[in-house]
Order: C-alpha cells, then structure tokens, then sequence
C-alpha cells in the first residue's frame, strides 16, 4: 500500500488513533493502538473494513474487543506477534511493556514505572511553544530532550501527511493557522 492509499484508509478510525497509525507507518513505534468509546459502535463498521484493507496490505491486528467499561480497542502492527504481545501487556498492567511496543521513549517509561517526576501538560506547552494536543503520555521531568525528540519527530509526520488531522483535532478556541505556525516553527518545517 502506498501512503497515501495509507492516509484515505486510515481516515475511518478515530483522530488519535490515525495519529497512531501515521507514526506506526513511519517506524516511530512498533505496535499503534486503535480505540472506540463506546457509544461510538454505529462506526465500528467503518473501523473494521479500514482494519482489513490495511492487512490486505501486510498489517496484522485482532479484531476490536472491548477493553473496559469505555472503550473498545485493537492493537495493529507489521509483525503478527507484536499485536498479540501488546495486548497480553495491556492486561497484565505491564506498563514497560505496554510502553516498549507503543514506542514511548526509554527514559519516560522508566520514569512512569519507578514514578519518578513527570513533566506535566503545562511543563510540555511551556518547552515546545504550543499545546500539545495530539500525543498524550507523559515524560520524564529528568529527560526533556528525549520528549522534544519524540514529539518533533511526531509532529513533523503530521505536517506533512496530516495537517488536517491535526486542525480538526483541535479544540474550537485554538487558532489553527497560529497553531501551525508554532508547530513548524517546533520542527524547523
């Protein structure tokens, strides 16, 4: 599958979900993880058929199934055992796992393990210029350079396949041309 057959499949999933699936695409981790709150099952449909033209295309998955009492989930990956791998750490709680096959930084799921000092949202818009709406886990407070390397990176795959992922994703008092102008501005774009 070329990418943008990628890009138009990937649509029928859910916003953070796509962002995901983008850094999967780009090597950026290992296993991308795609959710549906439930209440959302009229798009399952949808979901189910974009999960199979991507294995058609070598991506491996399991059907969705409901993880708790909000969500419903699958793990997609390009290796078959890594999906089977992610979801036996979500259950047991492993969370180095769990962290390993999402593709988080080292030093983040160290720090989340041993709960060490985390940046907090603030500590994170502060650093990068911007909020940061579209890459939800914590960093270590210890390790800054590792969370601007991982979401420079990100971001610089939003931009150039999805910048209107990125501005339907946020918020309606975020000025989206401000927004990217920061954004860019982050990557060096």
């Amino acid at each position: 599958m070329e990418k943008n057959g990628f890009l138009r499949t990937i649509r029928r999933v859910p916003p953070g979900s796509q962002v995901e699936l983008i850094q999967l695409w780009h090597g950026d981790r290992p296993v991308a993880e795609v959710t549906v709150p439930h209440g959302r099952e009229r798009d399952f449909a949808a979901i189910a058929d974009a999960l199979r033209q991507l294995q058609t295309a070598g991506f491996h998955f399991l059907p969705l199934a409901k993880a708790d009492a909000t969500v419903s989930r699958c793990f997609v990956s390009h290796e078959k055992d890594l999906v089977q791998k992610a979801l036996e750490a979500a259950r047991r709680g492993d969370h180095r796992q769990f962290g390993e096959m999402m593709g988080f930084p080292a030093s983040a799921i160290d720090a989340f393990v041993h709960k060490e000092a985390m940046l907090s949202e603030e500590d994170i818009s502060a650093s990068i210029g911007f909020r940061n709406w579209h890459f939800h886990l914590r960093f270590a407070k210890a390790h800054p350079e590792d969370m601007h390397a991982y979401l420079a990176r990100g971001y610089a795959h939003l931009l150039d396949d999805a910048p209107d992922l990125m501005l339907d994703m946020l918020p309606k008092e975020e000025d989206p041309r401000a927004y990217l102008a920061s954004v860019r501005q982050f990557v060096g774009a």
